[in-house]
């Protein structure tokens, strides 16, 4: 008797360095799961592949191609298990609350540390038990024609990138080494974290990953810039003040490794002549037809840094650590642990 069930999301990743070998595992709840982000050779497919049956393969022989990317054609795959108790309801279902908050947060917890974010199309939900036969196919037309005679296969259209290249331009993302560890616990900081609609922090922290993963999917690279700078101002800025320099202090702190890091960051904020994030955003917020495009996309892989990097060490901090008042209780946090640092 089968006493588990596994639920595998395979999803193609384009435009990534085909070197990655991110492997993670753990548990959740009542799920184990083990996660790779790693290039597939054609053997390696087959085991990838290997809950569909014969009409899964022919519909998948191209899974690694999307017209929406260029290049066209990827080897690089996020695979996604996660096994689990049997159940009734297990049994007719294509996933679990369970899986898909493991697929969600590793998802959300790649695209902060790779190096361009995470491009793909479509993720590929496979169950390792079939449907019994009497139960109702109620998938979507579109998922039945994919899935041909399989009735343990569908597929989950993912709402993230429809470019091919997004705002930070063309070339390849990458997740280097050194981000492995700090992906993983940001992971486990996203998948067991408790959010708390009347809390202050936990909704500013929803508003800046979405309006992060939404940059992605802006073509033009002011759009991209002005949500970028949304996002600044709602996590750093005091809803009383009137302009972004104390703002601009606090992410400078709050970003510094060591005390002498402050001024240039806050600089980059406020005070360069042309190319301060401030001057560009104004540009952009008014239609300013002289801003030179060069120097918005150049600025924005700064501005992007900056803002991914804040997000990140926004995760990290404790849920206890910031109170009713957010505001001033980062503010308390961000003095505390600036001046704790060496001067240069």
């Amino acid at each position: 008797m089968v006493e588990n069930i596994t639920f595998r999301y395979v999803t193609p990743i384009f435009n990534h360095n085909p070197f990655v070998n991110f492997k993670h595992s753990g548990q959740y709840k009542d799920a184990s799961y083990t996660i790779n982000l790693k290039a597939y050779d054609s053997s390696e497919l087959i085991e990838l592949l290997k809950y569909g049956n014969n009409a899964t393969k022919r519909k998948l022989q191209n899974i690694g191609e999307s017209y929406r990317f260029s290049p066209s054609f990827t080897n690089v795959f996020l695979a996604v298990d996660i096994i689990q108790p049997l159940t009734k309801l297990r049994e007719i279902s294509s996933n679990t609350e369970e899986s898909r908050d493991i697929f969600h947060e590793i998802v959300s917890a790649l695209r902060l540390h790779t190096t361009r974010g995470l491009f793909f199309d479509y993720t590929y939900i496979f169950s390792s038990i079939p449907f019994p036969e009497s139960t109702p196919d109620t998938r979507p037309a579109i998922i039945r024609e994919l899935a041909g005679e399989v009735t343990n296969y569908s597929t989950l259209y993912s709402l993230t990138i429809p470019l091919s290249h997004g705002a930070l331009g063309y070339g390849k993302s990458a997740l280097p080494t050194q981000e492995h560890e700090p992906a993983k616990l940001t992971f486990q900081r996203l998948l067991y974290k408790e959010w708390d609609e009347a809390n202050t922090f936990d909704k500013l922290l929803k508003l800046a990953l979405e309006y992060h993963r939404l940059s992605f999917t802006l073509e033009r690279v002011d759009h991209a810039f002005l949500i970028l700078m949304v996002v600044f101002e709602a996590l750093f800025k005091k809803e009383d003040e009137n302009n972004i320099n104390n703002a601009a202090t606090r992410i400078a702190q709050f970003m510094a490794t060591v005390q002498k890091d402050m001024k240039p960051i806050r600089k980059a904020f406020l005070s360069r002549p042309v190319t301060s994030f401030l001057t560009i955003r104004n540009g952009i917020a008014h239609g300013d037809p002289t801003l030179d495009k060069v120097i918005v996309e150049a600025q924005y892989l700064e501005l992007y840094r900056y803002i991914t990097e804040a997000i990140i060490k926004l995760i990290k901090i404790p849920d206890n650590a910031i109170g009713t008042n957010y505001y001033d209780d980062l503010e308390k946090h961000i003095n505390e642990e600036f001046f704790k640092l060496k001067l240069s």
